[in-house]
C-alpha cells in the first residue's frame, strides 16, 4: 500500500502564466496554486507578491498546469474526479472536465494541444483535447499513476506508478504505452530535461535557390529561405527574374529544426518546384510546395 503524501494548508504546485525566457517577475505574471482543503486556487501576482484572486473549483484540487499561451489553467479535483479549466484572463472556470478517479498530476503538450492527467485510484490516464475540453482518450497503466511529465517535443509521456514501482512510457501519437520502466519503490514525481538544441541553437544562414522557369523558355526565379532562431518559423521570398518580375512571400512553420534547404523536381504540377527541409533532427527531411508552404511529405 503507498502512502500518499502528506498534504496540510496547500498543495504547493505552481503554474506560471509568463514566458519561459522572461526573468524578472511582471504585472502579467502569475503563480496559480491548489488550496487541497479549502477547495480553491489562489491567483498570487508575482510581481507584487499578493493574491489577486481565489478562484473556487471542486473537491480537494491538487495538481495545476498552464497552457503554453497562458489562456488557461487545468486543476485535477483529486477527490470529485474532474479537471477544472480556468481561464487566466478573467479567472473563472469556463469548463470542468470529468476525468478518472483520483487524479492527480496534470502536464500539458508542449504545443498546448493535449493535457495529461494521471488518475490514481482508476489506473490509467486521462488525455483531454484542450481544443475540445473533451477527453480524446483513456490509457491504462500501471497501478496507481501519480506523477506525470512530457518531453519536450511532446513525442512522449512518462508515467509514474506508486503501487507497481514502474514507469509507464505512453506514445502521444498512439496514446499507447510503448515501454514500463522498473524503478525503485513508491515512485511519485518525475521531470524531464530539457532540450539542448530547442529553440533553434543551430541557426542556418538564408538560403537562396535558383528555381527553374515554370515554362519553357521562360524566366528563372530566386527563392530566398529564412529561419527565426527563437522558433521553427520559416519565411520564403520567391521573385521571378525577369525585369519588374512579381515577388511571393509567405511563411510556414515546420516540426523540424531546419539546418539546409534544397530544391527538388514539380511534382504538383504548378511550375514551382518542392522546397526541401533538411533537419538536424537526425537528418529528418521535409518536401513542401514553394507556392503555397503547404507540406506533402516526410522522410
Amino acid at each position: 500500500m503507498k502512502t500518499i503524501p502528506k498534504v496540510t494548508a496547500l498543495s504547493l504546485t505552481l503554474g506560471l502564466s509568463l514566458g519561459a525566457l522572461s526573468a524578472p517577475a511582471r504585472a502579467d505574471s502569475f503563480a496559480y496554486v491548489t488550496n487541497y482543503r479549502s477547495h480553491n486556487v489562489s491567483v498570487i501576482n508575482t510581481a507584487t507578491n499578493a493574491v489577486d484572486a481565489t478562484v473556487a473549483v471542486r473537491h480537494y484540487p491538487y495538481g495545476v498546469a498552464i497552457t503554453p499561451d497562458g489562456a488557461f489553467a487545468y486543476i485535477t479535483n483529486s477527490s470529485s474526479n474532474n479537471v477544472s479549466v480556468i481561464n487566466t484572463a478573467t479567472n473563472a472556470v469556463d469548463v470542468t472536465v470529468a476525468v478518472g478517479t483520483t487524479p492527480r498530476i496534470v502536464a500539458i503538450t508542449p504545443d498546448g494541444a493535449f493535457a495529461y492527467i494521471a488518475n490514481d485510484h482508476s489506473s490509467n490516464v486521462s488525455v483531454i483535447n484542450t481544443a475540445t475540453n473533451v477527453v480524446d482518450a483513456t490509457v491504462a497503466v500501471g497501478t496507481s499513476p501519480f506523477g506525470v511529465a512530457i518531453t519536450p517535443d511532446g513525442a512522449f509521456a512518462y508515467v509514474t506508478n506508486a503501487n507497481t514501482n514502474n514507469v509507464s512510457v505512453i506514445n502521444t501519437a498512439t496514446n499507447a504505452v510503448d515501454a514500463t520502466v522498473a524503478v525503485g519503490s513508491t515512485p511519485f514525481g518525475v521531470a524531464i530535461t530539457p532540450d539542448d538544441n530547442d529553440g533553434g541553437d543551430i541557426a542556418p544562414q538564408p538560403s537562396m535557390l535558383v528555381l527553374p522557369p515554370a515554362t519553357p523558355g521562360g524566366f528563372p526565379a530566386v527563392a530566398v529561405l529564412k529561419r527565426r532562431e527563437d522558433r521553427n518559423l520559416v519565411e520564403v521570398s520567391v521573385r521571378e527574374t525577369r525585369p519588374g518580375g512579381d515577388e511571393t512571400v509567405f511563411n510556414f512553420c515546420t516540426e523540424l529544426r531546419p539546418v539546409e534547404f534544397l530544391a527538388a523536381s514539380d511534382r504538383n504540377g504548378n511550375g514551382y518546384p518542392e522546397l526541401v527541409v533538411v533537419s538536424q533532427d537526425s537528418y529528418l527531411v521535409e518536401t513542401r510546395d514553394s507556392l503555397t508552404g503547404s507540406i506533402l511529405g516526410q522522410l
